[in-house]
């Protein structure tokens, strides 16, 4: 059985995550709050896109993070190329609404 964990990479007004597999890393993600807002920039970077499942825990416990800290929406922007990341949001669990605009997608979702 691999051990996986989720812990806290940097404190302060800008948080960040990483989930490991017996001691490597997986995925990194992470929060910034949006200039005088409830909303936060989720980040998603996947190292292992077989980590997948690990990864929307990640977002989870990110999540939860946020929450305490006042946040209620989060939004990622991301490129065509980026599937895996948008998948991981939805898998996490939330309900995502995704825009295209001038070769970006911006998915959001509330989380508390």
């Amino acid at each position: 059985m691999a051990d996986t964990t989720i812990r806290p990479l940097a404190p302060g007004p800008e948080r960040a995550f990483a989930a490991t597999v017996d001691g490597r890393v997986v995925a990194v993600g992470g929060w910034n709050r949006l200039p005088e807002s409830v909303c936060a920039e989720v980040s998603l970077v996947l190292h292992d896109t077989a980590a997948e499942n690990l990864a929307a825990t990640l977002v989870r416990e990110i999540a939860v993070d946020a929450a305490r800290a006042g946040i209620r929406r989060f939004v990622n922007e991301s490129g065509p190329d980026d599937a895996p990341v948008r998948r991981v949001l939805r898998s996490a669990g939330f309900e995502t609404a995704t825009v295209y605009q001038q070769g970006v997608l911006r998915t959001s979702f509330a989380i508390g």
